[in-house]
């Protein structure tokens, strides 16, 4: 899912779930930009859900969370 101009002109959403049928195991991420002439300032959050063998649960972050810039030149 992505939503272009989320409540400011410059601000996007991007998300997605996968979801692993056969163990029921879930990965999901998020993501929120601001972009500026130069720069963009990015949040994301990812986590797993699952049991320690399945797919997604045995992934040795169970949840991360970063923020990023980035300049253009």
């Amino acid at each position: 899912v992505t939503q272009k101009g989320l409540w400011l002109k410059d601000l996007d959403l991007t998300a997605y779930l996968r979801y692993n049928l056969k163990d029921s195991s879930k990965l999901a991420w998020f993501e929120l930009r601001r972009h500026w002439s130069n720069f963009d300032l990015t949040f994301q959050w990812q986590q797993t859900f699952g049991g320690s063998n399945s797919e997604f649960g045995l992934l040795p972050e169970r949840r991360s969370v970063q923020v990023l810039g980035t300049y253009y030149f």
